[in-house]
């Protein structure tokens, strides 16, 4: 799963618009017509194409797939992978390019695959988390993962 998380998918007032279509509580033309006045106040440019990604992501991987751009959007706005610019978000971790994250972190998928799986279920599975992750040995500390955990646990609060 590819997510491309641009200045203006940071945008919240815009996200919101997006995240009510999600709910279907708007239909498409609705949602890009408030999205890109949203947009155009604070002069960043709407490409529909960029938003339409994120659709198609919703309905290849259901609420999974929201859950992931909520949280790679939280992520995004919290800066964690310093970088000011669009952030590449794969299953397996972040882009390489201009990353803070160590090259350790993304040699294995696997630690990843827990944080997603943790994701889903969310504060009570956290201290198993970690234990589990600190099998990885030198892939996993917990100071170069603790952006992550709380762009996360953001994330899981804005709903």
């Amino acid at each position: 799963m590819h997510i491309n998380i641009s200045p203006a998918i940071t945008h919240d007032t815009a996200f919101k618009w997006f995240k009510k279509y999600t709910r279907q509580e708007l239909n498409a033309a609705t949602t890009y017509q408030q999205i890109d006045y949203e947009l155009h106040a604070t002069h960043l440019p709407f490409d529909e194409d960029e938003w339409d990604a994120l659709v198609h992501i919703i309905l290849m991987e259901g609420m999974d797939g929201m859950e992931c751009i909520v949280a790679a959007q939280s992520l995004a706005k919290s800066d964690a992978l310093g970088k000011s610019t669009t952030r590449n978000l794969l299953l397996q971790g972040p882009s390489t390019e201009d990353s803070a994250i160590s090259d350790l972190l993304l040699q294995d998928p696997s630690p990843w695959l827990l944080v997603m799986e943790w994701a889903k279920q969310q504060a009570d599975a956290f201290p198993l988390l970690i234990d589990q992750l600190e099998k990885f040995g030198d892939c996993f500390h917990y100071e170069e993962w603790r952006d992550i955990f709380n762009a996360v646990f953001n994330a899981s609060e804005d709903g």
